[in-house]
């Protein structure tokens, strides 16, 4: 199981990465427009996303989006220990890159506001028709949607979408996807 999650990871980062920037964000565009008029969204006061790598759908022109609205938006930060917690974010947010080469809060300039979330926008390598996932191979959102009840959604280009991936005991679910209509 791990060399098949390992080849998909392989496949898929392989296809993120031949999109340029620009492809990036003009694809994104559709599902940012969805994911903003999805009831998870438009319900939510307080919403959680990651900021995203260069090979992900853009996360920024979401979260401009998330302002404009007047919603609150939080920022994973990872502990060593695997667990996420959620901090507010905000244009003066001091930001630090993580050991993955992810933006992340600092933990010491703001506290933990994980209860405040109502939805999670979850990234991903690879989503199923089940809505499980296959992430970055650190467990850190399967453990952290194992001990919350907050609603989940995700983002993916067509291609990242696989009928059936690799589950084991462990994964959860993501509710919702919103998928690219294929080109």
């Amino acid at each position: 199981m791990d060399q098949q999650k390992k080849d998909i990871r392989k496949h898929i980062t392989a296809q993120l990465s031949q999109l340029s920037q620009n492809d990036k964000e003009k694809r994104a565009e559709p599902l940012i427009e969805q994911l903003l008029m999805d009831p998870f969204i438009k319900e939510a006061s307080t919403v959680g996303i990651t900021l995203s790598t260069a090979q992900e759908i853009p996360t920024q022109p979401v979260i401009e989006k998330l302002w404009e609205a007047g919603k609150h938006v939080l920022i994973p930060y990872a502990h060593r220990n695997r667990v996420l917690t959620f901090h507010q974010y905000t244009k003066h947010t001091k930001l630090m890159r993580s050991t993955y080469g992810i933006l992340e809060p600092d933990p010491h300039e703001s506290k933990d506001e994980s209860e405040r979330l109502d939805v999670v926008i979850v990234p991903g390598i690879a989503f199923d028709c089940d809505g499980f996932r296959l992430g970055y191979g650190g467990g850190y959102y399967d453990a952290f949607l194992s001990r919350t009840n907050v609603k989940t959604i995700s983002m993916l280009y067509h291609f990242q979408y696989i009928h059936k991936l690799p589950r084991e005991r462990h994964d959860i679910p993501v509710q919702k996807l919103i998928v690219e209509k294929r080109l």
